[in-house]
């Protein structure tokens, strides 16, 4: 009896466990042109540049990217949200999938440490310090 009990509750935790939630990995948002972490030195994500977050089950299993004008605050059921203090934003995605996003950072985000936090149908990610800065230069290049 107690055997068939627990192999019941293990049966039907089982879903729940493979869907699991978005989590963003420590130091798992960085400049999207240099990767830099954002907690070393020149790793601030500036006000309106893009930036990429890594993590685990932050979108969706194929990729998906922005392919039509106006960009919006979500694309395939991800949204990215910033928090300082009572001022809330949301960053534009590019670039979505289970274990990146590309984004572009609002302008208006305050300078600064802010929270960010991904959802991702429904379902939210941990809260994750970024430092924000006026400006972080740096080229993206290709081969």
């Amino acid at each position: 009896m107690r055997i068939t009990l627990v192999l019941s509750l293990f049966a039907t935790a089982l879903p729940a466990l493979s869907q699991g939630t978005p989590f963003i990995f420590r130091g798992g948002v960085v400049n999207a042109a240099s990767f830099t972490v954002n907690s070393l030195p020149g790793g601030g994500i500036a006000q309106g540049s893009i930036f990429t977050i890594f993590g685990r089950l932050l979108g969706p299993a194929s990729p998906v990217q922005v392919s039509s004008f106006p960009l919006g605050p979500q694309l395939a059921g991800v949204s990215i949200n910033l928090r300082q203090g009572a001022t809330t934003l949301s960053a534009i995605p590019l670039f979505v999938i289970d274990s990146q996003i590309n984004a572009i950072l609002p302008s208006t985000t305050p300078l600064g440490n802010v929270s960010l936090q991904v959802s991702f149908n429904g379902q939210s990610s941990n809260w994750v310090p970024v430092r924000v800065v006026d400006h972080a230069p740096f080229v993206f290049t290709a081969t």
